[in-house]
């Protein structure tokens, strides 16, 4: 008996750090653009990108069409001028 599979690698969460320094910084979950990819952050939303304007530790779940998942973080630092 003889079968053919196929080895479907997750999708990878990106993970990183931004600082605050003159405005708000915008997270992306799909840097390399793959299709077919869901997003959950700690935030509760679903968008591929998200806008943060305060220091956060932002966590996020990437989820493909298969079902795999990968998890990802971001540091948003704050370095504004007082």
């Amino acid at each position: 008996l003889r079968e053919n599979f196929t080895i479907i690698n997750s999708p990878t969460a990106p993970n990183g750090a931004a600082v605050l320094c003159t405005g708000p910084v915008t997270l992306d979950a799909n840097p390399a653009n793959q299709p077919g990819l869901t997003y959950l952050w700690s935030t509760e939303e679903t968008t591929e990108t998200i806008v943060v304007n305060e220091q956060a530790l932002i966590t996020l779940t990437v989820t493909d069409a298969n079902g795999c998942v990968d998890d990802g973080q971001f540091l948003v630092a704050e370095n504004r001028p007082l």
